[in-house]
């Protein structure tokens, strides 16, 4: 191929939802400035056709507000309005106790945030890429090395294909190739619990309910779902335990994984359950990259950082490193400086340096909280969710979190 059409201003590898999305944003910010000649590559393993019509594993999102208003930002949103369900309450509980930690919507006048099918995002953020003539898409391959430039990265494919890059974005996931070619170091933090993820249908609306109770093995989330007209009325569910109680649960017929279903929901909200997907399992673990950014190069989203499904934040920290890189790249654009300046790379790392390790910490230290057999502990988690419940400056600020806002927001 020609070397003019292998240049690159930035590089994506890795065409997950964060990937996805940063691209989409670069082409917005592109438009908006009027840099039509801005070329951006995004690589991934996956066929492009796969990419835009992705197969349904199971996973849903919480979005934040915050996350909304980048997808409306991005027209994305109109198209999934219809098919995400707004959280309108949340609940907290310490095991099968019906009292704990609530927060109600209309204490803030909005939704708290939506429920979206991870394939439904994904596909739709595609179809928007897939008419921008800014984007070249190099599907299926894979990164296979890489050469540090002065003035630009080498980056060589599997299929034989050469490109230079400004700038090298890894959005390649937890085992991300561009993490390790580029030897940064990784803190892991294994946890010895699996989550079993599907969908199933109740006699009784969930009324926007989203509830996660705490037991010692593991969290119990359910969020709500829009139906369809065979199943009007549906929920998902994150059920995490011990390795061994998942593969129980994920093998057994499904007639008897509905009833011990029923043992841990309240049937006076929901009424008996009846699973309406496959059985998804995953392995749960967080980690952590001391340093986001290298010459030329940085990482988004789980290529630099992942954290326990307790609080459904994973997709929500991504977003917002997708918004302050897009909002350093917007300022190179508009003063038609080079993306890969280190400038604006540092500039980044500062910004999200603070948001990632506190997340993290706080997830890490929820599990190691909840999940033990401890009767002190068990106390003080039984009454503390009633104690935040009743002070009304503690609960704001657990609502603003939940929320993906600032405290003072």
């Amino acid at each position: 191929m020609n070397t003019s059409l292998n240049s690159f201003d930035v590089t994506i590898i890795g065409g997950g939802a964060i990937g996805a999305l940063f691209a989409l944003s670069l082409v917005h910010d592109c438009f908006l400035k009027k840099t039509p000649s801005y070329k951006i590559a995004l690589i991934d393993q996956t066929p492009l056709e796969t990419l835009l019509n992705p197969a349904t594993d199971g996973r849903t999102f919480a979005l934040t507000t915050s996350a909304y208003s980048l997808l409306q930002k991005l027209g994305i949103w109109e198209k999934l309005d219809a098919k995400a369900s707004p959280i309108l309450n949340i609940l907290v509980t310490e095991g099968a106790h019906q009292e704990g930690l609530h927060y109600d919507h209309e204490s803030v006048q909005k939704p708290f945030g939506y429920i979206v099918e991870s394939s439904l995002l994904r596909k739709e953020i595609f179809l928007k890429l897939q008419s921008s003539k800014q984007i070249t898409f190099l599907t299926p391959t894979k990164l296979d090395s890489l050469k540090r430039e002065k003035s630009h990265m080498a980056l060589y494919l599997q299929d034989g294909t050469c490109l230079t890059t400004r700038l090298l974005v890894g959005a390649d996931g937890k085992n991300s190739k561009v993490r390790e070619l580029l030897g940064f170091e990784v803190f892991h933090f294994p946890y010895p619990q699996h989550a079993l993820v599907c969908h199933f249908a109740h006699p009784y609306p969930h009324r926007g309910w989203s509830i996660e109770a705490f037991y010692p093995e593991g969290p119990f989330a359910i969020l709500p779902l829009n139906g369809n007209a065979h199943f009007p009325h549906q929920s998902g569910l994150v059920w995490t335990s011990t390795p061994g109680e998942i593969k129980e649960l994920s093998v057994m017929a499904e007639e008897d994984f509905n009833k011990r279903l029923s043992e841990k929901l309240d049937l006076h909200r929901y009424g008996f359950p009846r699973l309406i997907s496959k059985r998804w399992t995953y392995p749960l673990s967080a980690h952590v990259t001391p340093t986001f950014i290298s010459e030329r190069t940085v990482l988004l989203g789980d290529a630099a950082h992942s954290i326990h499904p307790v609080a459904g934040q994973g997709l929500n920290l991504g977003i917002r490193d997708v918004e302050a890189l897009s909002s350093e790249i917007s300022k190179a654009l508009s003063l038609g400086l080079d993306p890969g300046s280190s400038l604006f790379l540092e500039n980044f790392q500062k910004s999200r340096r603070l948001d990632i390790l506190s997340l993290l910490g706080i997830t890490h230290g929820l599990i190691r909280l909840f999940s033990n057999h401890s009767k002190i502990l068990k106390f003080l988690r039984e009454n503390g969710l009633l104690v935040i419940d009743s002070l009304p400056s503690l609960k704001r600020f657990f609502v603003n979190e939940a929320m993906g806002r600032a405290p003072n927001a």
